[in-house]
């Protein structure tokens, strides 16, 4: 049971890290390019 939230806190602190700082670096990129 302690398995499973903290595999869910850690999957969804991740994907909200990577999510945000990719998607600007993208579009900023398409921008300067």
């Amino acid at each position: 049971m302690s398995s499973r939230p903290q595999r869910g806190v850690a999957k969804g602190k991740q994907v909200d890290t990577s999510s945000p700082p990719e998607q600007p670096l993208k579009k900023k990129k398409r921008l300067t390019k």
